[in-house]
């Protein structure tokens, strides 16, 4: 399923960038969302494949926190990602 990385968990001093805020396309709100909840998910190609988990839900409109072991390079909010089981 894809996904779409939208920003870094971030505040006012500090970012997270292993951290990112991804919706899914026809999830709209926190009961949707808590299904993906546990699930890997993965950005990249190739060899430089990286791998998160979807850690909870974020906000009310059925955002998604992921927690990726190393931080991802600011070309990443944007772009896809692949939600896999």
């Amino acid at each position: 399923m894809d996904a779409k990385i939208v920003s870094y968990r971030r505040g006012r001093h500090t970012g997270y960038t292993n951290q990112l805020i991804v919706t899914v396309d026809g999830v709209a709100d926190i009961k949707g969302a808590g299904a993906f909840v546990g699930k890997k998910i993965l950005w990249g190609k190739g060899v430089g494949k990286k791998v998160g988990v979807v850690v909870k839900q974020h906000g009310r409109s059925g955002a998604l926190l992921v927690r990726f072991g190393e931080g991802l390079p600011g070309q990443a909010v944007g772009t896809n990602a692949q939600i896999v089981e």
